[in-house]
């Protein structure tokens, strides 16, 4: 019962407004100096494959969620889950590199990221733990990873032709 009402509280404490982050300003007076809140805002980019790539395939979109669940150090936790979405014609597979750094772009955490091979219509996800981050970054450099590999139809290609719809709700760190 207690364990309940501990729950309700914090529950309804997090609904709370933060006073001074609505106005943009701090508490007492001045609040230039405090930094604002995390955004949450979903980010978007439209990556396409190398310039030497003559077919390119569209319909494939990969979304990076951080979800983090405040506590005490010991039951506080933060996930990475990572969507793909296949919206195309053709049945694709390949790998993300992704790297997550802190609010100083200091390096957290990188992942390898496999979709599998997700058909016309279908969608896969993944989930990892995490440290919590402000900046993700792709990898576009990375050998064994998208744009440089991946699978069309059960065939490896490389450059990949696949265009990539991608978005997190962290703020995106273009190179």
């Amino acid at each position: 019962m207690r364990r309940a009402a501990a729950w309700i509280a914090v529950l309804v404490a997090s609904l709370l407004p933060i006073p001074g982050w609505a106005s943009g300003g701090g508490g007492g007076g001045g609040g230039a100096d405090k930094p604002a809140p995390p955004s949450i805002a979903i980010q978007k980019r439209v990556l396409k494959p190398a310039p030497t790539v003559l077919d390119p395939i569209g319909g494939f979109r990969v979304a990076i969620t951080q979800v983090s669940y405040p506590g005490v150090p010991e039951r506080s936790a933060c996930r990475l889950l990572a969507r793909a979405f296949n919206t195309g014609t053709e049945k694709v597979g390949l790998f993300l590199m992704v790297h997550t750094f802190d609010s100083h772009k200091v390096p957290l955490n990188s992942w390898l990221i496999p979709t599998a091979e997700v058909a016309p219509g279908q969608s896969i996800e993944r989930i990892y733990s995490c440290k919590l981050a402000q900046y993700l970054k792709l990898d576009v450099a990375n050998a064994g990873a998208w744009p440089a590999i991946c699978k069309v139809g059960g065939e490896e290609r490389s450059p990949c032709p696949v265009t990539l719809n991608f978005e997190a709700n962290l703020e995106l760190i273009e190179k």
